[in-house]
């Protein structure tokens, strides 16, 4: 696959879900990939939230979206924020 091949990459990432619907990263990364990359930070929201609800160290995957953010592995200003926002109520990263 390319790089910047979005539309194959969030396909594969659903597959990887049906295959593996135990394997919580999937979901994580999937979120981020329609956030991020995609563009579809609601998208990415409703599916973090989904994830998120199934385990318990929901704390540590939140702090996961606050490193990711400053180790600049999330392109696009004010994602983290705003996948925050919408699943926690936080407003600030």
């Amino acid at each position: 696959m390319d790089t910047g091949d979005t539309p194959t990459a969030l396909e594969r990432w659903e597959e990887a879900r049906r295959l593996a619907p135990e394997v919580e990263e999937v979901a994580y990364w999937q979120a981020f990939a329609l956030a991020d990359d995609a563009g579809d930070i609601q998208a990415g929201a409703e599916l973090l939230i989904e994830m998120l609800a199934g385990v318990s160290n929901r704390g540590t995957w939140i702090d996961l979206v606050r490193r990711l953010e400053a180790g600049g592995y999330i392109e696009r200003k004010g994602v983290a924020e705003a996948l925050l926002a919408r699943v926690t109520g936080e407003t600030r990263v």
